[in-house]
């Protein structure tokens, strides 16, 4: 089954009418959401989901877990409180924790589209130097996905999805060279560089044959912006 309708759930289309594997791509997108409502609608559905649905279950969380400087928000706190929730639930499962996806999205939400529409338009933004980010291109999320998916592997625990460590600087300086344009924004000195481990992720991306070096950042904006 799957549950969900945005960016991450058009990787898993075919999984719709399964049932031994459900995938719940829904609930809360925006990181920078504080509404309690709009954690308290993901949660009703999340443990109707883990009531009425078979088979192993899969959430997606995320990698700003282990950044110093949002993992107190409350977006944050509540994908960990997800988490928890379906560990406890009895069913099988599985957590893919996320970095930053790319992929045929309009939502001004994400990180990428909010710094390429900026550079479009003209307008100024601001920059953070220090902090550490990573993209993935959302067919690769499905890819990977499934790999650690396969028959064999063990449920009922978490991978993290992280790619080539790059800083929001970074990024910006590959769209301007993809867009051809020249953005008006400001560099500031905040953040905190930090790690993600991400070995299990690094063995099935090697096995189906993907590259996350340093160059894949760039290949995966190209792709989505080029």
């Amino acid at each position: 089954m799957l549950i969900g309708n945005g960016l991450v759930a058009s990787a898993f289309q075919d999984f719709a009418q399964r049932d031994d594997c459900t995938i719940f791509a829904a609930g809360v997108a925006n990181s920078r959401e504080t509404a309690p409502a709009a954690f308290a609608r993901e949660a009703d559905r999340l443990s109707a989901a883990l009531r009425e649905t078979q088979g192993v279950f899969v959430y997606f969380g995320t990698c700003s877990q282990f950044d110093p400087m949002v993992r107190e928000t409350a977006y944050v706190r509540h994908k960990i409180a997800m988490e928890q929730l379906i560990a406890e639930s009895g069913r099988p499962w599985r957590v893919f924790r996320l970095p930053q996806v790319v992929g045929p999205s309009r939502s001004p939400d994400t990180l990428v589209n909010y710094f390429a529409r900026h550079l479009r338009d003209g307008t100024p933004f601001e920059v953070w130097a220090n902090t550490s980010r990573a993209l993935i291109a959302v067919d690769h999320v499905g890819l990977i996905a499934r790999r650690l998916l396969s028959l064999d592997a063990p449920t009922n625990r978490a991978t993290n999805f992280w790619t080539a460590t790059v800083t929001p600087l970074d990024i910006v300086r590959e769209l301007e060279t993809i867009l051809g344009v020249r953005g008006r924004y400001t560099v500031t000195a905040k953040g905190v560089p930090f790690e993600v481990e991400a070995g299990e992720f690094r063995q099935a991306c090697a096995a189906a044959g993907l590259t996350v070096d340093t160059s894949y950042t760039a290949r995966v904006l190209r792709g989505a912006y080029g």
